[in-house]
């Protein structure tokens, strides 16, 4: 058969995110976004391109789910031996109109940052 059509496959790949999410909140299970960083097509270098095209809809899917983790991986991948022609530099501080939307975004309450105070933020006791 070969592989399927982008829009095929994005439309798909939508409906199942929609669907286990949904799932999630209807049965109150906290929802964390993990390992996440944009590929090549919404890189930070591409400013408000990849803002619109990425990083909003990963904080728009946040605040309707009201996912409770996120993991962002800010590193330049190819310095770790990943592929340059998908994966790049995902580094949010690289472009000034990403890393001040990416401020903005979560500088709310709702998001804990790592560092000393963070087990006490919550309520964790290593």
């Amino acid at each position: 058969s070969g592989p399927l059509d982008p829009g095929v496959y994005q439309s798909i790949y939508q409906a199942n995110l929609k669907m286990v999410s949904d799932y999630a909140v209807a049965h109150r299970i906290p929802l964390m976004v993990a390992e996440s960083s944009p590929q090549k097509n919404f890189l930070p270098a591409l400013g408000q391109a990849a803002w619109d095209g990425w990083y909003q809809k990963l904080f728009d899917y946040i605040a309707e789910y009201d996912v409770k983790a996120l993991c962002y991986i800010n590193e330049n991948w190819p310095d770790y031996g990943w592929d340059s022609s998908i994966f790049g530099d995902s580094r949010v501080q690289t472009n000034p109109y990403v890393f001040s939307r990416w401020q903005a975004a979560v500088a709310p309450p709702r998001f804990i940052h790592a560092g000393s105070a963070f087990y006490s933020q919550i309520g964790f006791s290593p």
